[in-house]
């Protein structure tokens, strides 16, 4: 159980797109807002800096296998 409550309300930015963030970037944070929503409901601790520690590796895991993805594409095309 948690000893002290977070101000997640700080982090979160909303259903709207943020201006220059593409449509992928948006889906993404709406996922991973509505995951800190439910941890925090439920009680589950994650500090502010877990959860930017948190966002920064998904986004580079999803960015490394989409280059992957393109590089294996590019070379199809080439083959």
């Amino acid at each position: 159980m948690m000893k002290k409550r977070l101000q997640i309300g700080k982090l979160l930015k909303g259903d709207k797109r943020l201006e220059g963030e593409t449509f992928v970037e948006y889906k993404e944070r709406l996922k991973l807002e509505k995951s800190l929503l439910n941890d925090y409901g439920k009680g589950v601790y994650i500090s502010p800096e877990q959860h930017q520690q948190d966002v920064k590796k998904k986004y580079v895991n999803k960015m490394y296998k989409m280059n992957e993805i393109i590089s294996k594409k590019l070379l199809d095309k080439v083959n």
